[in-house]
């Protein structure tokens, strides 16, 4: 049997995850994990500290590659909504506004997407001269 030191409990969604740092009746600690899933209990790990620090080095480097791709996917639905909007009229001017970056970034993602850039001027009503 094993003594509990410390616990932490994590939830996120449907999922919870029970951390435990445990001590061995020989003296060893070692971490032990359970992930339950909507309160059915789904996973248990135990893991050696000795191997602790890799596992945690390896799991940065999965979440960064995994952060990534969700900023890459991120990234893809704005320009999306960038060109819908200026396609629709809205100027380059307040789409830089409301996506936070410059204009010329606005124009740049748009000439990247094969779109021409245009400078929207409003009409000019002014008085006409007369012939002489």
């Amino acid at each position: 049997m094993a003594d509990l030191l410390k616990t932490k409990s994590i939830e996120h969604g449907k999922s919870t995850f029970v951390l435990d740092l445990l001590k061995h009746r020989n003296g060893k600690k070692y971490v032990r994990i359970l992930q339950s899933i909507e309160g059915v209990k789904q996973a248990r790990i135990l893991i050696n500290p000795e191997i602790l620090n890799d596992l945690i080095s390896q799991l940065k480097l999965f979440s960064e590659e995994a952060n990534s791709t969700y900023i890459q996917t991120q990234h893809e639905e704005q320009v999306s909504k960038i060109v819908s909007y200026y396609l629709k009229g809205v100027s380059a001017k307040d789409l830089a506004m409301q996506f936070d970056c410059s204009k010329e970034e606005i124009e740049m993602t748009l000439r990247n997407k094969g779109i021409t850039v245009v400078e929207r001027k409003p009409p000019h009503y002014g008085r006409r001269r007369k012939p002489n």
